[in-house]
């Protein structure tokens, strides 16, 4: 759900934390104006900027048979290498590694010679290929990735001067929810994306900080796509960010334009997480007119019950 620019309004719904309205002057309007930058192609162009890149990117698909590690369970990994004849821990060592911003693995030095020339011919390091990125003065870094099938995405990594190194993620290739602002909603659906897509999109930002002995500490799902139209690989990104990366899940913030049916698995499965609910509008006619998604579910009184139902819940 990638926009111009912050929304007129957005309704923060934080898990165990009260409900807050702020406007686009508020702390979330920093956020998800320079959240907004990693939405637009990088050389300002918008949707159709996106879409030459992604164009450019469908001759360069990674093999099937070159699966990322990031794709891999660990349960996975361990029965890949027991089918080469190596121990189980050795998949520990390598997310050791990875975790700790090594991606090569002929760098993974307490590994057999063998196992890392096998690994590097056989398994990706990464699955998300880099094909154009930007940082700007202030730190923050936007990048537009190449999946496997040739759909490209946006991702961005924000630095505060308190610390915090926010990074924002996309969950889908395009969007469905057609919101009239929104660069991404104007491209179109394209697909959902895997859980180990978007988790892979805030591995890579923290390995390249713990080289720098910084890590990520924040996650907004603010990029292209409507997470809660994803729900099961959101949430699933979600557990993995938080069991293998260590990012607490009262640090991450997922956004929705309301997809009302989702709210409330959102608040079960996940009550630390934060809710942010854009609103654009605060009347009915208003706010379907920039976002069609808003009569398909039920309209503000059907969003406004379930953010208060998430609000009791958490």
């Amino acid at each position: 759900m990638a926009v111009r620019r912050c929304a007129w309004i957005v309704m923060v719904v934080q898990g165990g934390r009260g409900l807050s309205v702020m406007s686009s002057g508020g702390r979330c309007g920093v956020r998800a104006s320079r959240c907004a930058a990693g939405a637009r192609d990088l050389g300002s162009r918008g949707a159709s900027g996106l879409a030459a890149v992604s164009k450019r990117c469908e001759g360069e698909k990674e093999e099937a048979s070159r699966l990322s590690v990031y794709a891999l369970s660990d349960e996975v990994l361990s029965r890949l290498l027991g089918s080469w004849g190596e121990k189980a821990f050795r998949a520990r060592q390598i997310r050791e590694w990875i975790s700790a911003g090594t991606t090569d693995f002929q760098a993974m030095s307490n590994l057999p010679q063998g196992l890392r020339d096998k690994l590097s011919s056989r398994v990706a390091a990464r699955g998300l290929e880099t094909v154009a990125e930007q940082v700007s003065r202030d730190g923050t870094i936007k990048r537009a990735y190449a999946l496997g099938d040739g759909q490209v995405i946006e991702s961005v990594l924000m630095a505060y001067d308190d610390g915090r190194r926010t990074a924002c993620v996309s969950s889908q290739a395009g969007c469905a929810m057609g919101c009239v602002f929104c660069a991404t909603g104007q491209m179109g659906f394209r697909r959902q994306l895997e859980a180990h897509e978007i988790f892979e999109q805030v591995a890579q930002f923290d390995a390249l900080l713990k080289r720098r002995g910084e890590r990520v500490t924040n996650v907004v799902f603010m990029g292209m796509g409507e997470p809660l139209h994803n729900y099961a690989a959101v949430s699933s990104s979600i557990r993995r960010l938080t069991s293998e990366l260590g990012i607490g899940s009262r640090r991450i913030t997922v956004s929705t334009v309301g997809v009302v049916p989702a709210i409330p698995k959102l608040g079960d499965d996940h009550p630390n997480v934060a809710l942010a609910i854009s609103l654009h509008a605060a009347d009915d006619d208003a706010r379907s007119a920039l976002l069609p998604a808003n009569r398909r579910y039920g309209g503000l009184r059907a969003l406004m019950d379930a953010a208060h139902r998430h609000w009791e819940t958490t």
